[in-house]
C-alpha cells in the first residue's frame, strides 16, 4: 500500500469540529495564560495546510468593573494518514 499527502489546502466541510488539542497562549493584555480546548470550543469550517485564526478569550473580574480580554492566533491543521497493522 502507498499513501501520499499533499500539502494543497482545504476547507473542512464540517460546522462544528471537534478535535483533541488544546491551545495556550498568554494574554497580551493582562499575561494570564489561557487554554482553549478545541474539544468543547469547536472549529467551524476549519482549514487544513492553510493558516487561520482563533479567537482567544477570558473573562477578567476586577475590582471596579469585570472585563473580557480578546485576541486571536494563528494555528495550521495538519492532516496525516498511515496504514493500519
Amino acid at each position: 500500500m502507498k499513501i501520499e499527502m499533499t500539502s494543497e489546502p482545504l476547507s473542512l466541510d464540517i460546522k462544528r469540529c471537534r478535535l483533541p488539542i488544546e491551545i495556550t497562549d498568554t494574554c497580551p493584555t493582562c499575561g494570564a495564560e489561557v487554554t482553549k480546548h478545541l474539544s468543547s470550543d469547536y472549529l467551524s469550517f476549519p482549514k487544513i495546510n492553510a493558516p487561520f485564526e482563533i479567537p482567544m478569550y477570558h473573562h477578567v473580574e476586577l475590582p471596579d468593573r469585570d472585563d473580557e480580554h480578546a485576541w486571536t492566533v494563528m494555528i495550521v491543521l495538519r492532516v496525516t494518514a498511515e496504514a493500519a497493522p
